[in-house]
């Protein structure tokens, strides 16, 4: 399914890029504190249900006309009250995440004017508010597709990365079937009535969860865009550039070997893809054959965790079958005793055109020792 053109400047897309994953409260007691400033049923505030606040979020069905009044009316002061209430752990990332959604959306241009010169650095609240009260008007129904959903987290990711945050890139590519999720289809609401449920589940596995089994191995991955990527790029990096690693690369070897601009900050050619992956080796090793690289040029990889050098050998070699036996990579090797499991970060310059010069390259001995003394310029021990 393919993404929008330009995204809709709705509830769903407010919620899913600025508030879900900034607080620890579940989408259904988020969602009644920001439309209903409450959790508590009362006479006056009808608790929102579950399937309500899941349609919501997700575009599916449309704010009644009731509660878009309600709300259109809510002063700046009601709504940071309400912001306040659901306990967002970063209000700059979240003002970051909306600035690129305001810029990216549907919207007109004055309309886009307005509300980005609401932004500034000392009033992230009422930026974060001017988006809410225009996000509420008009036609709310614009159901997410995985292919929004998917550029909605991108935009997010990156304003958490470039507030100087940890994380990661995130996780959607609807081809692997390995990627974890944090719940369900409805984010399995832990406050959820599943009684209805015992009819069809046998009471042996009354008390299991409601999400799919987890893969043995963690994985993350997603598509690099430059120069919009490039400062969340160089973070995903920072192991192999500032740890003291048994190997790295540089900071220039990974630019000429991704065929990076670095005065434009983009590809000469080819794309580029993040991925990460968690778990033992074995599994993770089993995972990589599995993946389409034979159009792959270039590597660089970042292996933490507990690991022989022989495994690192082992790894490279396994890069090289699943591309190519040309492919250039470039190694990082962070050794670190407290984790359990091997953390790989591989960043994957796919170039079907400088693959296939690689795979048509003559295997004299002269060739691959030139391959090899520009390696041994890359790495740094």
């Amino acid at each position: 399914m393919t993404a929008r053109t330009t995204m809709p400047l709705t509830f769903a897309t407010f919620y899913t890029c600025g508030i879900k994953r900034f607080t620890n409260l579940t989408q259904r007691i988020c969602i009644n504190l920001l439309l209903r400033d409450g959790y508590a049923e009362s006479k006056e505030n009808e608790i929102l249900s579950d399937s309500v606040c899941s349609n919501y979020a997700k575009g599916k069905k449309a704010l009644n006309s009731e509660l878009q009044v309600e709300l259109l009316g809510l002063s700046e002061e009601d709504i940071i009250e309400r912001l306040h209430k659901i306990g967002i752990q970063n209000y700059a990332a979240v003002s970051d995440a909306l600035q690129v959604l305001v810029e990216k959306s549907s919207l007109s241009a004055n309309e886009k004017r307005e509300l980005l010169e609401c932004r500034r650095p000392d009033n992230e609240l009422e930026f974060i508010a001017a988006v809410f009260l225009k996000c509420i008007r008009g036609d709310n129904y614009h159901p997410l597709t995985s292919a929004d959903i998917n550029a909605l987290e991108n935009y997010r990711y990156r304003a958490v990365l470039s507030n100087g945050e940890s994380g990661s890139f995130p996780v959607r590519d609807a081809e692997q079937e390995n990627i974890p999720d944090d719940g369900g289809e409805e984010d399995a609401e832990k406050d959820e009535d599943l009684d209805w449920m015992r009819d069809y589940v046998p009471a042996s596995l009354a008390n299991e969860p409601v999400t799919f089994v987890r893969s043995r191995v963690k994985t993350r991955h997603v598509a690099v865009e430059l120069p919009l990527d490039y400062r969340a790029l160089v973070y995903a990096l920072k192991p192999a550039l500032t740890e003291n690693t048994l190997q790295t690369f540089t900071m220039e070897a990974f630019m000429e070997t991704m065929d990076i601009d670095a005065g434009h900050i983009g590809l000469r050619r080819g794309s580029l893809e993040y991925w990460q992956f968690e778990g033992a080796l074995e599994h993770i090793l089993q995972l990589l054959e599995r993946i389409s690289f034979a159009d792959v040029s270039d590597f660089a990889v970042q292996m933490i965790g507990q690991f022989t050098l022989e495994e690192a050998g082992t790894l490279q070699r396994c890069l090289k079958n699943i591309s190519n036996s040309k492919a250039a990579i470039l190694s990082s090797l962070l050794y670190d005793k407290d984790l359990s499991q091997i953390k790989l970060v591989l960043i994957a310059h796919r170039c079907g055109e400088k693959a296939a010069e690689q795979k048509l390259a003559d295997d004299d001995d002269t060739h691959v020792y030139n391959i090899q003394r520009k390696s041994n310029r890359i790495y740094r021990n």
